[in-house]
């Protein structure tokens, strides 16, 4: 009788946590989609072109300083939340590591100025956004969302990217002013970061910094690095792919890709709270852990679906107010976005709240590779004769490939306790070694 108000608890704190979440992921979307628009119209699409080029290549390299680190050790903070001692050990580790990433995005980024004309036309932003990337990706949001406590850290980002809002809106006045863009936003989340930072360090025990440790910590976490590279590469880096094939239409997709990883976005609060949960519960009760997935896997792509088909109704609307009528290109671009928008959905779900949690990394990273494959390949062919909407169509076409395959693996091909669309037998589910 006494697990009844438990569980009731357990959902209840869940609840609370996803609507917290939503409720700060929504003002974090906010703030930039206010942004937008006052940005396009004082820097022109043109120098407005650039600096999302500039920006999609700093979302691949904080993935990279990310390093599967919000998979990898939210997994291994989450199964060891009340232990100071090994959590100080994750903690020290990752910092030392994310040092030593920091060296290969820097030779990186100064790969990328000597390589790629479009960067150099606004040359001050473009280092202050490496500063800027910098700072975004020792982000601490991965133990805080181990610890259960990530609207704490989201708070505090929020309120750095309002404050930059504020300021660029008083600074910035026409394109000569690009450089500041970069230059506030790093001064501000520096400020929530080192905030957020020293919350962390009081949270455990010091452990003196190994470079071996912290080297073993990148062979250890490499796989699910390279995985959300392979993953993330199209969403987040195809504005700077298609800044090096065909330079004059990055413009009309960033504007397009912006819009729809905005709407992508939306899905990553269940994703946040449900991981270290599914982690903690398939130790306790697999079949509950399979329920769970199934139950917000149709939650999420049945909400995503019905979302989506609204924007695309109204997309002449969303694309004229945020970006004018200059980026009236988009409107095609911005619609094919959204096909892939329930499709990452099933990534999210399918991939990252069931296979990582249950250590199924491979499997998940030979999907990502797949669709990363295809994403360049079909940008390399489409791109240059088709512009943004060949980009588009790409995109589609690799998370398509990624959902598919992902179901394919759970529901036909893999072992029968990971199938999630169907029920299986409780001996079954038990079978995971």
């Amino acid at each position: 009788m006494m697990k009844i108000p438990t569980r009731l608890h357990k959902y209840r704190h869940l609840a609370v946590s996803v609507s917290s979440l939503y409720g700060l992921q929504i003002a974090t979307l906010i703030v930039p989609l206010i942004l937008l628009p006052f940005l396009t119209r004082r820097l022109g699409p043109d120098v407005w072109g650039v600096l999302a080029v500039q920006t999609s290549l700093s979302t691949i390299m904080i993935v990279l300083l990310e390093f599967g680190f919000g998979f990898g050790a939210t997994r291994d903070a989450a199964a060891a939340r009340d232990n100071r001692k090994a959590l100080g050990r994750i903690v020290y580790d990752l910092i030392g590591a994310r040092v030593l990433i920091t060296l290969v995005v820097a030779v990186v980024w100064v790969g990328v100025w000597f390589g790629v004309p479009i960067v150099r036309e606004q040359p001050e932003a473009y280092w202050w956004t490496l500063a800027l990337t910098v700072a975004q990706g020792y982000s601490p949001s991965w133990f805080f969302q181990a610890v259960g406590r990530l609207p704490y850290v989201m708070f505090r980002e929020l309120a750095a990217r309002i404050l930059s809002t504020v300021l660029i809106f008083v600074l910035v006045h026409e394109p000569s002013d690009a450089w500041l863009v970069p230059t506030l936003q790093f001064a501000t989340i520096a400020l929530a970061l080192s905030a957020t930072t020293t919350s962390m360090v009081k949270q455990v025990d010091f452990q003196r910094p190994s470079i071996r440790r912290s080297a073993a910590l990148l062979r250890k976490n490499a796989h699910l690095c390279f995985t959300r590279l392979v993953q993330g590469f199209a969403p987040m880096g195809n504005t700077f792919l298609l800044g090096i094939v065909s330079p004059l239409a990055a413009p009309a997709y960033a504007a397009s890709e912006r819009t729809s990883n905005a709407v992508r976005s939306l899905l990553a609060p269940v994703s946040q709270v449900a991981f270290p949960e599914i982690v903690v519960l398939y130790k306790r009760s697999p079949e509950q852990a399979r329920n769970a997935v199934r139950k917000i896997l149709f939650f999420l792509v049945a909400g995503a679906a019905a979302m989506c088909a609204v924007l695309w109704l109204l997309a002449d609307l969303v694309i004229g107010i945020l970006f004018g009528a200059e980026f009236a290109s988009s409107v095609p671009v911005f619609r094919i976005l959204l096909i892939s928008v329930p499709l990452f959905g099933i990534v999210q779900v399918v991939g990252l709240q069931w296979l990582l949690p249950l250590k199924y990394d491979k499997a998940f990273l030979w999907s990502a590779i797949v669709g990363a494959v295809l994403n360049i390949g079909f940008a390399l062919v489409l791109a240059p004769q088709f512009g943004a909407v060949g980009m588009a169509w790409a995109l589609v076409s690799s998370e398509l490939a990624v959902a598919v395959g992902l179901l394919l693996f759970t529901e036909v091909f893999g072992p029968k306790h990971l199938r999630v669309l169907r029920q299986s037998e409780p001996s079954v589910l038990q079978s995971r070694p």
